[in-house]
């Protein structure tokens, strides 16, 4: 088709923008001469200024060049609170992933019983993620800081800030209550982030409304791209939004309340603890519901015998799915704020306070437990029959479980056992022809499940560590954290009428008042070096402050005064001295310092001692210890074996890695280079080194599955090993006293990971790499719409997609001569995929280029159901060889079966309406029609640049500079008609130029 017989407009589409007018790139000219012709400051169509030609093209007439940009919508931000978004946004990683499950499913948007099952399990795991990430906040706040730092009314973290002392005067139930507005302003934040998210997002760009009857539900399609509710999320993500606000909510209720019940015995908070397990009873179920905005909705009961008989409630039409989630979210808020109520006046006995927080092991455990046995069946489901599905994970519960009953070694019996029947499960159902064209052997959905999982225990562990580690003092380290406490160590004063002081002892601010030859203290501080119970004699409290309101205070033997600091002193029977009052600098008896005998007046060993007497006129007197020993900080079992694990797997999984890459150098690595060799023509001498260099990459990325694959089999292993000993509430060195070192090292790694990711975070806003990379890294997680958990990155997409449809369908118009080239680069190519399957009966007019794209690579394997060889159309890729091999980067001959006219290319009318161009230098885009090169379909591109491109890019290309190569030009000019110009002044780069 030439420019003289159509309008043509072609849209350039990039991964990634930078903040301002990101399409100077794309278009090849200065910034200030391009013009925004549509869109607004976060989305928009650019075009160069008075319709000038690019560098090195001659647009023919009538013909329009475009660029897109959505770069504010992931790498780009604005102001200060953006970056802080762009931050918070690393801590929803664990989230983007189980989103990425959910569409990696290779049943997704499938009519079929474990389509909706697996829909099930993946979106049960979103909820569980949300409930370990609270559990975690409550953890910190509640546990740590409310329950351990000011246990009975006592300071016993001296590094908290003098500011939250005065919670050391409230009730125990009081302090449970101020800190659990921690865990809920934490939900508040998520929630804040999501509604933000959703109005700029899936909102933003409103189509018709879309009513399918279940005849078009269930019409086949080629791709799920294809669906017509696949960008319209909106309502999807508000109704999950519900559901998850009211787990958070209730979450905070169940950890403080079952606490409170076992500690206090029969309690007040018994309701709404029940009640917040109703409700949480009723989330999990409506999470399971099938609504008519997902792909998998049919409006007929499930034939499923399963669905029918034990969960009647989740088909079409049912209860659940007809429950108010506005009102079920409301009353998860009525039930926290009546539980913070009740939680304010109670008082748990002082003896209760001295013991652990109930459960914070179990929590976890079971928490991990559950994550597990839904990772398993999603693992299992879709390979096997539902029944198969049952006694996997039977199997695994029961390794789990022995962890309570059985011996160590029996236990590392049972764990290998596991992983080697999981292992030949898998590679078994790998072999298979219809498993070995999806990633991991149809596993894609369970490996993001699993990276999910991964991460989420990093920043769980990595929080409690970092944070006990903190409480815990500056004179401790993280080996001094313990997994149970000594419940008879003392931890205050409260309750003890004799308490012996040691050291220097000082009372600073008090109202000092002598009475029949004793003295007593009714307001102020008494400070000493030490304090323990009489009885001790030398036992000290591990606290920094406490309150009392009544005590005796017994004064080292030989000691008969104590110093003064800006207190009062005066006599009962004087009545010009006002015992009930504070003391300050214009009270009678005021004395700025000064010493102050006290008169023997207690009873010891049957002789008369020094003793102070404290008898609080207004509040309680403060008792605080100079150098106070610090108490070993308590964290779950589970979250020391945690890091331990997590290490083990760095090691392990590393060494692992460097062998396979060791084989993949010295066996595949030589044919790689033979065939740069064989390129000399191409490729110019001065270039060879970092063309080699580059490929050898590439390569090496191009085989990431094979390399995760191997390291998934030791993260396997370790996984179902850290849970099984771990549920039997044994520390790492009750199993092996040796574990105790590496225990330490493995805190201190998760310490540095955390330090790690907050450097990450405040790198990106001073590095443009680091800001590019995080980009990129959001553009590839965040495509997908927010059909699993609510509180993931937003899916930019759910704007893009329909932004770039309108226009397309604009500018294609009803003249039936009028074409459209859609050029997308990288993420961009799976964008303009998207559109072209949402252009129907207008697809045969549009003209497809892409270019370092992931379309078949990688988003065909990983997301089948989206971009598999049946929804697009081209040759099914058996994924990357074993790492000594060094096809497909090197050609080798080997037969290649033609596409089913199918998908994309059929609708496209034309195969050759879709070319794609590829390096094989580039490490993220490849080939999108078979593994062999073509000279229409898969053009092979130069890694380095010619003379005449114009790129002011690196010397040797790889993954970006395709527009401004000699192959775009030529493939955009065999449709529009326009010349190519070739100006070679370096006789060596024109002879590595193609014929055109």
């Amino acid at each position: 088709m030439s420019g003289q017989d159509a309008s043509t407009v072609v849209m350039e589409l990039r991964v990634h923008g930078v903040r301002g007018t990101p399409t100077d790139l794309m278009l090849g000219v200065p910034a200030d001469e391009v013009v925004q012709v549509a869109g607004d400051g976060r989305t928009g169509f650019y075009r160069i200024r008075d319709g000038a030609d690019p560098p090195l093209r001659t647009l023919p007439r009538g013909m329009a060049l475009e660029a897109y940009s959505w770069g504010e919508l992931t790498s780009g931000v604005r102001g200060v609170l953006g970056w802080v978004t762009r931050v918070l946004w690393l801590v929803l990683l664990p989230f983007a992933l189980v989103n990425l499950a959910f569409w990696a499913r290779t049943q997704a948007g499938e009519d079929s019983g474990q389509a909706r099952w697996g829909m099930r399990a993946v979106r049960i795991s979103a909820l569980l993620l949300t409930v370990i990430a609270m559990l975690t906040v409550c953890f910190v706040a509640i546990d740590l800081v409310a329950w351990q730092c000011f246990r009975a009314n006592a300071v016993a973290c001296p590094v908290l800030p003098d500011a939250l002392d005065r919670v050391a005067g409230l009730s125990a139930g009081a302090r449970i209550a101020v800190m659990s507005l921690v865990p809920l302003g934490a939900l508040l934040t998520l929630v804040a982030l999501s509604f933000q998210s959703l109005a700029r997002y899936e909102a933003a760009v409103h189509e018709a409304d879309v009513t399918m009857t279940d005849e078009e539900r269930g019409r086949p399609r080629a791709s799920i791209l294809e669906h017509p509710l696949m960008w319209r999320g909106e309502q999807r993500t508000r109704r999950l939004q519900r559901l998850h606000v009211a787990a958070g909510l209730t979450t905070v209720v169940l950890f403080t309340g079952i606490h409170v019940l076992v500690r206090e015995g029969p309690s007040r908070v018994w309701p709404t603890t029940l009640a917040a397990a109703a409700i949480m009873a009723v989330v999990v179920l409506r999470t399971m519901a099938v609504d008519q905005d997902d792909l998998e909705y049919r409006d007929r009961p499930h034939q499923g015998r399963l669905s029918r008989r034990v969960f009647p409630w989740t088909g079409p039409g049912r209860m659940m799915r007809r429950l108010p989630l506005d009102v079920l979210a409301w009353a998860a808020l009525g039930v926290v704020v009546v539980h913070l109520a009740v939680l304010w006046t109670v008082e748990l006995p002082f003896a209760q306070q001295d013991l652990a927080w109930y459960g914070s092991n179990l929590w976890f455990i079971g928490l991990f437990v559950l994550l597990t046995i839904v990772h398993v069946i999603v693992f299992v489901g879709g390979r096997v029959r539902l029944r198969w599905t049952c006694v996997v994970v039977l199997g695994v519960l029961l390794v789990v479980a022995s962890g309570w009953l059985v011996p160590a070694w029996v236990l590392a019996v049972e764990t290998v056992a596991a992983w080697v029947v999981l292992l030949v499960f898998h590679r078994n159902r790998s072999r298979r022809e219809r498993n070995r064209r999806v990633a991991w052997g149809g596993a894609g959905a369970s490996v993001m499940l699993g990276a999910a999982t991964m991460v989420a225990l990093l920043f769980t562990s990595a929080g409690a560590v970092a944070a006990a580690n903190f409480l815990n003092g500056d004179t401790q380290t993280v080996a001094d954290l313990i997994t149970v406490r000594n419940e008879r160590s003392p931890v205050s004063a409260q309750g003890e009428r004799r308490l012996a002081l040691s050291g220097d002892i000082r009372l600073q601010g008090a109202r000092i008042v002598l009475e029949s030859g004793a003295v007593r203290v009714t307001h102020g501080t008494i400070r000493a070096d030490a304090l323990s119970r009489e009885s001790d004699g030398v036992a000290s409290y591990s606290f920094a402050s406490t309150l009392v309101d009544r005590a005796v205070l017994v004064l080292p033997p030989g000691t008969r005064t104590v110093r003064l600091v800006g207190s009062c002193f005066g006599r009962a029977d004087d009545p010009a001295y006002p015992a009930q009052e504070p003391c300050t600098g214009e009270s009678k008896g005021f004395r700025t310092a000064g010493a102050l005998d006290v008169s023997p007046s207690c009873v010891r060993d049957d002789a008369l001692v020094p003793c102070l007497r404290v008898k609080a006129a207004d509040g309680k007197v403060a008792l605080k210890v100079s150098d106070p020993p610090q108490t070993p900080i308590v964290v779950p079992q589970v979250l020391v074996w945690t890091p331990l694990m997590q290490s083990s797997m760095l090691v392990l999984g590393g060494l692992l890695t460097v062998v396979m890459v060791v084989r993949y150098r010295t066996k595949a690595g030589p044919a790689i280079r033979r065939l740069v060799g064989r390129d000399s023509l191409r490729v110019p001498s001065q270039d060879r080194d970092g063309v080699t260099d580059a490929r050898l990459a590439a390569g090496l990325a191009h085989r990431a599955e094979r390399l995760l694959d191997g390291s998934g089999m030791v993260t396997t292993a370790l996984a179902v090993a850290t849970l099984a000993l771990s549920s039997g509430g044994r520390a790492p060195w009750s199993v092996y006293p040796g574990l105790r070192p590496l225990a330490t090292i493995s805190l201190y790694v998760a310490l540095l990971g955390s330090i790690g990711l907050m450097m990450a975070g405040a790198r990106v806003r001073r590095s443009p790499t680091a800001r590019r990379n995080v980009g990129i890294l959001w553009d590839v997680t965040t495509f997908w719409p927010r059909a699993a958990h609510p509180f993931a990155p937003p899916c930019y997409a759910e704007r893009v997609v329909p932004e770039v449809t309108a226009r397309a369908r604009w500018a294609l118009g009803d003249d039936p001569k009028r074409a459209v080239v859609l050029s997308g680069h990288s993420q961009g190519s799976l964008i303009c995929v998207a559109v072209a399957c949402r252009l129907n009966g207008q697809a045969s007019r549009l003209r497809l280029l892409t270019y370092g794209s992931q379309v078949r690579a990688i988003y065909g394997r990983v997301f089948p159901a989206a971009a598999g060889p049946s929804a697009l159309g081209y040759v099914p890729t058996p994924g990357p060889t074993r790492l000594g091999e060094a096809w497909p980067d090197v050609p080798d001959g080997r037969p290649q079966a033609s596409p089913a006219p199918t998908g994309l290319r059929h609708q496209l009318g034309d195969p050759t309406h879709w070319v794609n161009l590829f390096r094989r230098g580039d490490p993220l885009g490849y080939r999108v029609y078979s593994d062999r090169d073509h000279p229409v379909f898969d053009v092979p591109t130069l890694e380095v640049r010619p003379a005449d491109s114009g790129d002011p890019g690196s010397l040797v290309m790889t993954h970006g500079g395709y527009q401004h190569s000699p192959e775009y030009r030529t493939a955009i000019a065999a449709w529009t008609g326009e010349p190519v110009h070739v100006c070679p002044t370096d006789p060596a780069r024109a002879d590595a130029l193609p014929p055109t």
